[in-house]
């Protein structure tokens, strides 16, 4: 199988994650002293980006740091995981952005953060131009409508792609209820739309399936793809549903976990791989990534996310490949 080419548009960010003692955080004048903390490299974009590069897609980012040393550690990291950085635009305009993550017992989180010089990345039509010529796939993610120019370069690169016949991904994070004619502008424009529970109360007001289904038929993808957590995923491809069932897995922290599950879905759709695999391989990254620490702990190789399905599948009876 030759390496595809998948271009990523979003966020780079640093990640301080705080590990709490408590899931209840109140806004009053007292401190909270986290049990353990960290920084970790992080953002949407990096963190698909380098899921997918391990799993052996050729993946590079267009993103915004600022000119500090952040943005250059930043930068370098993903150089280190063999991400292309030719796209990676310096600003002295803002800061790099930096998401404070706080992680409740049990592994779930609560994200506040800057994004700083994510907001100004608007890449020129040269850029936008350069990217889709020798891309398999482009991936953005709806963070993006929040940028200066208010989503105009998200439309710009993803209709783009899609009129050039270039698989288009979009994860809808990011986008609210008002960002409806945006959404509209992207209609038959995106191969593959991914989205969680949360994100889709917020843009439709629902966490149902139909729900779900309703926006399938508003954006009109090939296939949306329902990322639901401890209930596993779903696929709607037009009459079809297709779903999965979660890993059983004690998370620790499942910031970037929704990420690693685009990549391992990203990856299985680029190859060929059916639906039902597509979603194993997805739910297998999302279960890998929120058994350690931080956004990029992620399998090493294709091989070992593969041994990691087998290892949990003989534990579970399920998930054989």
């Amino acid at each position: 199988m030759s390496e595809k080419r998948v271009f990523v548009y979003g966020d780079l960010n640093l990640d301080v994650i705080y590990f709490l003692d408590t899931d209840e955080l109140v806004f009053r004048d007292v401190s909270y002293v986290a049990r353990r903390g960290l920084y970790a490299p992080g953002g949407v974009a990096g963190n698909l980006a380098v899921a997918a590069r391990r799993l052996g897609s050729r993946t590079s980012v267009i993103a915004k740091v600022g000119e500090d040393v952040v943005g250059v550690v930043l930068v370098k990291d993903l150089e280190t995981e063999g991400v292309g950085v030719r796209y990676v635009a310096a600003t002295r305009e803002e800061p790099t952005g930096v998401m404070s993550i706080l992680v409740k017992p049990g592994g779930g989180r609560v994200i506040v953060g800057y994004r700083g010089a994510n907001r100004l990345n608007t890449p020129s039509s040269e850029v936008i131009e350069s990217a889709v010529s020798s891309a398999d796939a482009v991936f953005a993610y709806g963070f993006a409508a929040r940028n200066v120019d208010r989503g105009e370069s998200l439309v710009g690169l993803l209709t783009r792609a899609s009129r050039e016949s270039v698989v288009t991904g979009l994860d809808l994070s990011g986008f609210n209820k008002g960002d409806r004619s945006l959404l509209l502008k992207l209609k038959k424009s995106v191969t593959y739309a991914f989205i969680n529970l949360d994100e889709l109360e917020e843009l439709v007001g629902s966490a149902s399936v139909s729900a779900a289904e309703a926006l399938y038929k508003s954006l009109e993808p090939e296939v949306l793809f329902l990322k639901m957590g401890e209930r596993g995923s779903l696929a709607i491809a037009g009459d079809r549903k297709v779903s999965v069932k979660a890993f059983n897995v004690m998370a620790v922290d499942t910031t970037g976990s929704g990420d690693a599950f685009n990549a391992g879905v990203l990856y299985s759709v680029l190859e060929g791989f059916d639906l039902d695999k597509a979603l194993l391989y997805g739910n297998a990254m999302g279960a890998y990534k929120a058994l350690g620490v931080g956004a990029r702990h992620l399998p090493r190789s294709l091989r070992e996310l593969e041994e990691f399905i087998e290892a949990v599948g003989r534990l579970s009876g399920q998930h054989a490949l």
